[in-house]
């Protein structure tokens, strides 16, 4: 009876075994998954912050003095151009 019972102890520790490597196995899934999704946030943070500079560039750009208007014989603005 002892022998069935060492057979048995040893496939319950099996199972056991098993079992937690499961859990393990998915919480690293879970914790790989977070790091992602935090990775992918701060990619998006920072697309957000440089599409707000390159706004305030352009409105920049924009309340600058602005060139004189062409009326076909500007030569000025060829020299600004080269």
């Amino acid at each position: 009876m002892k022998v069935r019972q060492r057979g048995a102890t040893l496939i319950i520790s099996l199972l056991m075994l098993t079992l937690m490597t499961l859990i393990g196995v998915t919480a690293m899934q879970g914790r790989i998954l977070e790091e992602k999704m935090a990775g992918n946030l701060q990619e998006q943070q920072r697309a957000f912050q440089a599409a707000e500079a390159a706004l305030r560039a352009g409105e920049t750009l924009l309340n600058q003095d602005p060139l004189p208007a062409f009326d076909g014989d500007n030569a000025e603005l060829l020299t600004l151009a080269f």
